[in-house]
């Protein structure tokens, strides 16, 4: 299990309902749609798996699979944009 923080050097912007992460070493900068908005307003304070247990209760419908693969698919994207530092949980 992973937990994440965000990494000093970055810069967020809210845009409608939209949120734009900006990576400024990389000069980058990331629109997030609403999920996604949702997933990275938490993924400082939870655990993954805290995150999608919340996540299967508001998107309701929506598998744990599916949820836990989007999840995944951006917090990787993320980590390797240098805008979230993972730590490995020792528990």
């Amino acid at each position: 299990m992973h937990r994440y923080s965000l990494s000093p050097d970055i810069d967020i912007q809210m845009l409608d309902d939209s949120l734009i992460v900006m990576a400024l070493e990389q000069n980058a900068y990331y629109s997030l749609n609403h999920t996604a908005r949702w997933f990275f307003e938490h993924i400082s304070d939870y655990s993954e798996d805290e995150i999608i247990h919340a996540a299967l209760q508001k998107y309701e419908g929506v598998s744990e699979d599916t949820l836990r693969a989007d999840f995944k698919e951006l917090a990787n994207e993320l980590v390797d944009a240098g805008i979230l530092i993972v730590h490995d949980d020792c528990v």
